[in-house]
């Protein structure tokens, strides 16, 4: 009877703190037994033995776990007198629950007591972060645990395991809403805040997150606890006691590596007490591994140019380059802005890809030609012998967020005429020879330099450095 009683304690004092009659979830383990199985000869002749007898060790609580709710978890988890038994003499145990549908910040109780002896439990939470997750608990009785579990997006799971092989009773576990008149700061998004792979030539990057303030007396402060170097910032330093939008980002300059900053929000509630609420951000520089450098010597390659589309902000804003590929054809568009496969009647653009007989178009390139000489010299309908070819074209790869594609692929725009690279290019052409007279000339490209390489003449004009083997032109 003490535990029936117990349980309408329980529900009665949830119903009077929370003013809400809803809970999200309840084990009761009252189908626990301390010994056996049900069905089994020796059932009903062992007893209840384990936990709500006020026994807590002995030859006690090695029954089935039996479980109201379906799909719990265990190992090494025992069935009690109306309650579980997790962990072994040798062995760490556990029992997890189901997967419990709610939003927002939940209340976690329930009751434990500890194996004579032994003194520690432990749980860990899936879905939501709970404000304390480490528990000792008091020798030969039993302890209400209360745990605030915040920024839940989907679902929780709960698992309940013992440490360093400590065993202990659980029993009760029930999931409530949070307290309404409790003072609080919630975030409506994940506390983590991936800014993300930015790249070697990046852009500031930014992410949204809206706190709301419940019962403070006090505006919000924001202020950074840990911060990596001094590229993370907070849009402002405070908030209204209701609390609002928060921008966080990370900008340019830094190097590469991995960087993360702490931010804490902090009031103070309408009952004086201080509530706080963490921020991490997370935010990774570095370079891409690409086959070129878009340069004329060093053009991008069809996959160069996707995987930089797929990371916006890591080429410069109306800054053109090189780029090499096989053409394919022309987009076939049937006078929409889709890409709906390659044709050979299109003037106006290109299907580039790393192969000439590339037949997935999730790795292929597009080219716009604009009017002019870039479009007579290479539209497929005036110049049909380019497909299966090589060319280079030099234009912009708008991979900015507000538009990495062109014609819903990765490409290049406003390519401009070359008499020298928009011809079919030779991929083969050898890298190394051993002229007569033979000199390395490193050049800035502040002014024209000519080059002649291997009978060829090369003209540099890019903003780069390059190491150039051959004979000066006169």
């Amino acid at each position: 009877m003490k535990k029936v009683w117990s349980v309408v304690i329980l529900l009665c004092l949830s119903t009077a703190m929370f003013s809400q009659d809803v809970v999200l979830f309840y084990e009761s383990f009252d189908q626990c037994i301390g010994y056996g199985t049900p069905g089994s000869d020796d059932y009903e002749d062992m007893g209840y033995t384990g936990g709500n007898d006020n026994q807590f060790s002995g030859n006690i609580a090695t029954g089935v776990v039996l479980t109201d709710n379906q799909n719990w978890t265990d190992s090494y988890a025992y069935g009690a007198y109306q309650c579980a038994k997790v962990g072994h003499s040798k062995y760490a145990g556990y029992v997890t629950t189901p997967t419990i549908t709610c939003t927002g910040d939940v209340v976690l109780t329930f009751r434990a007591a500890p194996w004579t002896g032994d003194s520690l439990m432990n749980i860990q939470v899936t879905g939501g972060t709970p404000d304390k997750a480490a528990f000792e608990l008091k020798k030969n009785d039993w302890t209400t645990i209360r745990v605030n579990i915040t920024d839940v997006t989907e679902s929780v799971k709960i698992k309940f395991h013992s440490v360093n092989k400590h065993r202990f009773f659980l029993d009760d576990v029930t999931l409530l809403p949070p307290d309404p008149d409790e003072p609080a700061i919630r975030l409506m998004s994940s506390p983590l805040v991936e800014l993300g792979f930015l790249g070697k030539n990046y852009t500031k990057q930014y992410a949204n997150v809206q706190v709301v303030g419940t019962n403070l007396s006090s505006g919000i402060t924001v202020n950074f606890t840990n911060n990596d170097g001094y590229y993370f910032a907070a849009s402002m330093r405070s908030l209204s006691s209701e609390g609002g939008k928060l921008t966080v980002s990370f900008g340019e300059g830094a190097k590469a590596g991995t960087y993360s900053a702490t931010i804490e929000l902090s009031a103070t509630g309408k009952n004086g007490a201080k509530v706080t609420k963490k921020i991490n951000i997370g935010a990774e520089v570095s370079e891409l591994d690409l086959e070129g450098s878009g340069t004329r010597m060093d053009p991008y390659t069809v996959g160069d140019v996707i995987l930089l589309a797929n990371n916006p902000g890591t080429v410069w804003a109306e800054t053109r380059y090189w780029v090499k590929g096989y053409v394919l054809g022309a987009v076939k568009r049937y006078n929409t802005d889709q890409f709906d496969g390659i044709c050979t009647n299109d003037k106006t653009s290109l299907v580039l890809a790393g192969a000439p007989d590339e037949t997935n178009y999730d790795k292929v390139a597009t080219v716009e030609l604009v009017s002019g000489d870039a479009r007579n010299a290479l539209n497929v309908v005036d110049n049909p012998q380019l497909i299966g070819q090589m060319v280079k074209v030099w234009g912009e790869l708008l991979n900015d967020k507000a538009n990495p594609l062109y014609l819903q692929k990765p490409g290049v725009r406003n390519v401009k005429y070359n008499e020298q690279y928009v011809r079919p290019w030779d991929q083969d052409e050898p890298e190394e020879y051993d002229p007569t007279t033979k000199i390395s000339y490193q050049q800035s490209a502040v002014s024209i330099q000519k080059i002649i390489r291997n009978g060829q003449l090369f003209i540099i004009r890019d903003n780069a450095i390059y190491t150039i083997t051959g004979q000066i032109a006169e």
